[in-house]
Formats: structure tokens, sequence, C-alpha cells
């Protein structure tokens, strides 16, 4: 892969070493491939990507556990899901229904 961000080069290498070992196949490599590109093209090198923008910004067809699995190998990977779920609409609906339910 050739790129001016050099952790895009080093995920893209690692990726292809983890496709080595596990038997991705070859499809599975550049899907991961795609999706590291989507995620890091752009981003401040050695700053950590957030998994939800993981999760947001690949296409459709690469694998974003294979992504998360590349960047958290690489100590790129920064789990912002729970935080993401505790401020959601729903959650708060959850905790308000909860706290609601122990009064009565």
């Amino acid at each position: 892969m050739t790129s001016d961000n050099p952790a895009l080069r080093s995920a893209a290498a690692h990726a292809k070493q983890l496709g080595e070992t596990n038997g991705w196949s070859p499809s599975l490599v550049r899907c991961a491939m795609d999706g590291l590109t989507a995620v890091l093209e752009g981003h401040p090198p050695g700053r950590p990507v957030k998994l939800t923008e993981v999760r947001a910004r690949i296409p459709r067809h690469a694998s974003s556990f294979r992504v998360a699995e590349v960047l958290t190998d690489l100590e790129l990977l920064e789990d912002d899901s729970a935080l993401a779920i505790r401020s959601s609409p729903s959650a708060s609906a959850r905790g308000w229904t909860t706290e609601r339910h122990a009064v009565t």
C-alpha cells in the first residue's frame, strides 16, 4: 500500500500479516484494508480512532470487526461504545423508566 500516512501503512501491513496468520481470504484482507483506509486516511497520526467512528465510516463491504482487530493490535482503537450507549436517548429513557418504577 502506498500512502503518506504512516499509521495507514502500518495498519495495512498488519492486516496482511493477520490475514496470513489467521487464514483470512484475500477478499477479506482487501475489505479490511478498505475499511482501514476509510478510517485512517486524513486521521491525525498517533491518535486513536473511536470505535463508533469505525462503525460509522467504513464501507458496507468492510468488516468493522476486522478493522477494529487491526487497530486494537496497533493500540489505535478507543472503545467509546459504552459512552455512546449511555448517552443515547433510548438509554436515557431506560434509566428514567427504571427510576420511575423504583419510586412507585
